[in-house]
């Protein structure tokens, strides 16, 4: 099936490009009207997108999802019940229906949040759609992705937590993986050595059956008195898990923050589209 990108040339819009470039697909990508030579396989011209595209993909950000809906819905009515997919983070599903006619894209239309940066195969995807939809189309989404695991979110609150879940977390894992490496290099270890023990440690970890249950991993190698128990001791006495759980409310938070501020823009595009019509 053909794909469009509207967005591609963001950071979003080109680890989806990559992806769907491994699964065999060739996006058309949507780039903004002032680049006077779009490349092969671009264009400027939105209409020429949908008209081409049997899944379209909202690669943009959250701000400029209005205006982007505002100009694809009159062109999605031309073309009804083709897949629409977007990707912008705290965006609630219903406000879309705003813009696209519910009753051809209620079932065609889902938000997607996807680890693509991860291998194929081992990518998770967080969908918030209707259990229709998800029926519909989970043969297109398991084709185009080829995720380890979906979670079908039944609400807009539940898939901004998946969202953080899935596609936040990753950053702030690598960050607490850029704090060991830091912290080895300052001991005078080879950065070679570092990452390649750091990394198979951190793999090795993940894998233990036993992580599932971290009190009983954190048992077994921490013998009272002994280096591994000291280190943990400073993370206690520091608060490591206050730390973290900052930095998933935080970002949990931003996708709250995303939606009220474009509340009144939701309104106002909705209303030029009622007026119009």
């Amino acid at each position: 099936m053909s794909v469009g990108i509207i967005g591609g040339q963001g950071r979003m819009g080109q680890c989806l490009v990559a992806t769907l470039g491994q699964r065999g697909y060739n996006p058309i990508v949507g780039v903004r009207q002032h680049l006077k030579y779009p490349g092969r396989n671009m264009t400027s011209d939105l209409s020429q997108l949908v008209r081409d595209s049997q899944i379209i993909i909202l690669s943009v950000k959250p701000n400029d999802i209005p205006h982007v809906c505002q100009q694809l819905s009159p062109l999605l009515d031309q073309k009804p019940n083709k897949l629409v997919i977007s990707v912008a983070a705290g965006i609630p599903r219903e406000w879309y229906f705003k813009w696209f006619a519910r009753e051809h894209y209620e079932n065609h239309f889902m938000r997607l949040m996807p680890s693509y940066f991860l291998d194929q195969g081992l990518s998770i995807l967080g969908l918030d759609c209707t259990r229709q939809a998800y029926d519909i189309h989970r043969h297109v989404i398991d084709k185009m992705f080829n995720p380890s695991y979906i979670h079908h979110c039944h609400d807009s609150d539940q898939m901004d937590k998946i969202m953080v879940l899935a596609a936040c977390a990753p950053a702030l894992y690598a960050r607490i993986y850029q704090s060991f490496a830091q912290a080895f290099e300052t001991l005078g270890i080879e950065d070679s050595v570092i990452h390649r023990v750091t990394r198979q440690t951190m793999i090795s970890t993940m894998k233990d059956d036993t992580i599932i249950q971290p009190r009983i991993l954190i048992d077994k190698v921490a013998s009272p008195g002994g280096a591994t128990a000291q280190g943990l001791r400073l993370m206690d006495e520091e608060n490591i898990d206050q730390t973290i759980s900052y930095s998933v409310f935080e970002a949990y938070d931003r996708c709250r923050q995303i939606r009220h501020q474009l509340q009144d823009r939701v309104l106002e595009t909705t209303n030029e589209k009622v007026l119009k019509s």
